[in-house]
């Protein structure tokens, strides 16, 4: 089934953006794996300190609690290499106790994660990394109060593209968790382009035409009755472009 309706589609000239993805999940993404001679673990971060997983959908109330706390995220920010709570505690003027103190609640909420103890004299000192670069909080996280298009009525509408949205992140969010406990990539695609339309008319006649050509791919291409077959959600969006 196709939705289509009046809207601005976007696109510069020669510059449209796709990508057919094959969204690799590893185990590593969520395994930590202990070096008992050096004591180092490594399963947040790879060789060079950076993290494996670009961005994790946070879908637990509890886990986006202890992530949107002010002091939490400022020490998020700077954990985008190993760092100790010592270097921590002093960039952030924060005192020792009360920085442990959300350490402890964010590597609790696995959003933080060890990896790597090293001796500096008699002292054993601790590095952390955040066990994701971004983090997106899903509308699963404040539950009933979560929008959805099913509680939009109108299709054409801002609101619904914004429930959609937020759809997109659960599902996906759910996929990725799903494809990296299983070991397997998950198969993606995005397109996006900007177009700047001479008046009203153009972008309706635009929308229209946009459409038309997606209701005749989909007629040409479904295949309701595929034994092997599987469903993608492809779906299409237009709004005015935000000025810089």
């Amino acid at each position: 089934m196709t939705r289509g309706g009046k809207g601005q589609g976007r696109k510069d000239p020669g510059k449209d953006r796709g990508a057919v993805g094959s969204d690799r999940a590893t185990a590593a993404e969520s395994r930590g794996s202990a070096d008992a001679a050096g004591k180092s673990r490594a399963g947040a971060t790879s060789a060079g300190g950076a993290s494996n997983r670009p961005v994790e959908v946070i879908s637990d109330t509890n886990r986006a609690n202890v992530l949107l706390n002010p002091s939490r995220l400022a020490i998020l920010e700077r954990l985008k290499e190993p760092t100790s709570s010592a270097s921590l505690a002093r960039q952030l003027d924060l005192p020792r106790q009360r920085l442990n103190y959300h350490m402890r609640a964010l590597e609790r909420h696995n959003l933080v994660a060890l990896v790597e103890e090293r001796k500096r004299g008699s002292a054993l000192e601790r590095l952390y990394h955040r066990t994701a670069d971004t983090f997106a909080i899903s509308i699963d996280a404040i539950g009933q109060m979560g929008t959805s298009p099913e509680r939009v009525q109108d299709r054409f509408s801002s609101a619904y593209q914004i429930a959609h949205a937020c759809r997109v992140i659960v599902d996906l969010g759910a996929l990725r968790a799903g494809a990296e406990q299983a070991g397997k990539s998950l198969p993606t695609f995005m397109l996006e382009v900007d177009v700047r339309f001479a008046d009203a008319s153009a972008r309706n006649a635009f929308t229209q035409e946009l459409t038309d050509a997606v209701a005749a791919l989909v007629q040409r291409y479904h295949a309701a009755d595929a034994p092997r077959g599987r469903t993608f959600n492809y779906y299409v969006g237009a709004y005015p472009k935000r000025k810089a």
